[in-house]
């Protein structure tokens, strides 16, 4: 399996709810949020990709640093920024 599924949240539900991208082996996150923003682009020409530089990837267990490393066949949600009162 080398594909990876995307979960979507907050303001990304506008454009996606879940997509899933081919991964030739692991990539860093910062690669990874790369292949994302190129990706999503190109699925839906009214997607602003700028959100996506303030998001976190996150697996079922953890939040991800930008040089942690994404697997095929993990399951990745993309986390929006929040802002709470």
């Amino acid at each position: 399996m080398n594909k990876v599924q995307l979960k979507f949240f907050g303001g990304f539900r506008n454009f996606f709810e879940t997509e899933e991208l081919s991964l030739n082996g692991q990539v860093s996150v910062a690669d990874f949020r790369i292949l994302v923003t190129e990706t999503l682009k190109d699925r839906n020409k009214k997607f602003d990709a700028l959100l996506l530089d303030d998001s976190v990837f996150a697996t079922e267990t953890a939040v991800l640093k930008e040089t942690d490393f994404v697997m095929p066949g993990q399951k990745i949600a993309i986390l929006p920024p929040v802002c709470g009162g």
